[in-house]
């Protein structure tokens, strides 16, 4: 099994909805923070941003974040057997950067857009069972959509919410 996935970066990544970049392996912890800014210039519903999973499971990443049509967020917390998932609208505009942090402690998930808490669900998934690829970008089998960048992309240990 891989180990525990611990991944930072700073510098911003462009996609042009062609192109995703797998740039870590690992698995995620029992209780994790993943955080980035996102600049969405183009998407349709509902797009990869971020996700943790072997690329052969397009749809059963442990992790999965995605965006929608304007405003909308997803995010999807899974077990390699069943998920929890939960869509919100938020409030990021095309072209616009949006900080974004998920937080997730073994049973509660939680989403901040710019700090501020828009969604908590309860997802009480065992997500350290399934490892895989960190990938940024859309993959979803072999059509890319998501077109922006990402910069400022971290997944830590434990749950850290904006502002701690």
């Amino acid at each position: 099994m891989p180990a525990t996935l611990a991944y930072a970066s700073t510098d911003p990544v462009e996609f042009d909805g062609n192109t995703s970049s797998t740039v870590a392996i690992g698995t995620l912890p029992a209780s994790f923070t993943v955080s980035a800014e996102v600049r969405v210039d183009a998407s349709s519903q509902w797009q990869h941003v971020i996700e943790l999973g072997a690329v052969e499971h397009v749809w059963n990443a442990p992790f999965r974040l995605e965006v929608g049509i304007e405003g909308q967020w997803y995010v999807s917390i899974g077990d390699g057997a069943s998920y929890s998932e939960a869509a919100i609208q938020g409030t990021w505009t095309y072209g616009s950067w949006t900080q974004i942090t998920v937080t997730y402690d073994g049973s509660v998930c939680k989403l901040y857009e710019n700090g501020q808490l828009l969604l908590t669900f309860t997802a009480d998934k065992d997500v350290t069972l399934a490892g895989g690829s960190l990938i940024l970008g859309s993959f979803q089998g072999t059509q890319r959509y998501f077109q922006g960048g990402l910069r400022n992309v971290s997944i830590t240990e434990g749950e850290t919410p904006p502002g701690q």
